[in-house]
């Protein structure tokens, strides 16, 4: 069996360092051999890495529609021109004709209810990197939506013309005077979400949003989540909620909306303030990042080695394999048996993420035999799950990691020649 002794005093060993910019590959003829004698008496071994993981994503750009905020109105057919907001097109996201009607003859406010803009939940806007991006995204949707109601309200009419009849009923925050409670609902949120210790999403809204609004999901976002296409409440039994309206099936006349047969909310009450839940039953700890490992791969004559990637087998020629750190720590504060406070943290993958740490252990690779080595090629490679909406399932894929011209990585490897 062959040993190494690096470190000692008699060790023949010696580190080749490599830093580049603007690529994953990095491809050098050297002046001189690189080993000083026959490489399979020789050993490498990464024994740093370092590589920036700005331009990969959180989650699956390929599926970047999470949420759609779709009106209920009651008596009309379950449809996409029926409960989508007003058509607006954007590239990628083709827009759907909706029954708001011409534009002239929608007020000004009514015509801000736009399905891009305020309807569609989309991680695909800015980079989502980490949970706490998906977060800030989700919260930035969610606030959209409360100061459209608050703000804007339901079924405004325009000057001269007749209220219109879009929403289940009408809203408005205006008519409230300045009492500590009419301040308390001016400042109302009609939809929040929550993430529990576990990860399990939370979709919580008021009586009147459940009344007015349902939740499409997305085919991506449900695997994530286990949510079911289609979140609503039915406020005739808000102790088990039901999902509502059910989903139109091929060659079925689509069902009538059948949103809550209560009468409309009045602003001077409160009861329109209850809120209701719906929770996910998977947590997005273990299904939401997409990326598993970066790895550095070489042209040096290294043994070479077995993947196994669902199900099926590979070799390849690899320096070493990185598993990326997505355990998320959850620390539980209980400050009476009624209240739980919980802190969320998890390894940040914005800038240089330290992929092998100088001071752990080194994997060492044996080379085949060859002479006059001076050509090295290297280049990082990472390894995702990609999902499929058409097989609805997930797969392993080993692509090139992007770095962009302003980015930079480096690595040091270590040569350590036998002892027997």
């Amino acid at each position: 069996m062959a040993q190494v002794n690096v470190g000692s005093i008699n060790s023949e060993t010696f580190s080749l360092s490599v830093f580049h910019s603007g690529s994953s590959k990095v491809n050098v003829m050297l002046t001189n051999d690189l080993l000083p004698s026959d490489s399979q008496e020789w050993l490498v071994g990464v024994h740093s890495l370092t590589a920036p993981l700005d331009s990969t994503r959180y989650l699956d750009e390929q599926h970047g529609e999470l949420f759609m905020l779709c009106k209920i109105k009651q008596g009309l057919a379950f449809t996409e021109d029926n409960y989508l907001l007003l058509e607006q097109t954007v590239p990628g996201y083709p827009g759907v004709v909706s029954n708001f009607g011409p534009q002239a003859q929608i007020d000004a406010t009514m015509a801000t209810w736009k399905q891009d803009d305020i309807g569609r939940l989309r991680h695909d806007r800015v980079p989502c990197l980490e949970f706490g991006d998906l977060l800030e995204i989700v919260n930035s949707w969610v606030s959209k939506i409360n100061a459209q109601i608050r703000r804007r309200g339901l079924n405004k009419a325009p000057a001269g013309a007749s209220q219109n009849d879009f929403f289940q009923q009408a809203w408005e925050t205006n008519v409230l005077g300045n009492t500590a409670l009419d301040d308390q609902k001016k400042r109302f949120r009609h939809i929040m979400v929550r993430v529990s210790p576990s990860g399990m999403l939370s979709v919580i809204g008021s009586k009147l949003f459940w009344k007015c609004f349902f939740i499409r999901v997305s085919p991506y976002m449900q695997t994530l989540t286990g949510f079911p296409e289609f979140l609503h409440v039915n406020l005739d039994n808000v102790n088990a909620p039901t999902i509502q309206p059910q989903p139109v099936q091929a060659g079925v006349a689509p069902p009538t909306m059948n949103g809550a047969a209560v009468a409309a909310f009045n602003i001077a009450n409160t009861d329109w303030m209850e809120t209701v839940a719906i929770t996910s039953n998977r947590s997005l700890w273990g299904s939401a990042d997409t990326r598993l490992s970066v790895s550095l791969e070489t042209s040096l004559p290294v043994r070479r080695s077995l993947t196994l990637t669902d199900e099926r087998q590979c070799r390849d020629f690899t320096l070493g394999t990185f598993p990326l750190n997505n355990v998320v720590s959850v620390v539980n504060q209980v400050s009476d048996q009624f209240l739980t406070d919980f802190s969320i943290s998890s390894q940040s993958r914005a800038g240089h993420v330290s992929l092998k740490d100088a001071r752990a252990p080194i994997h060492w690779v044996g080379l085949r035999p060859t002479e006059h080595l001076r050509q090295i090629r290297l280049q990082l490679m990472v390894r995702e799950r990609i999902w499929n909406p058409t097989t609805k399932k997930w797969s392993v894929v080993h692509r090139e990691l992007p770095i962009h011209d302003h980015q930079t990585w480096s690595a040091v490897l270590v040569f350590a020649k036998k002892t027997h």
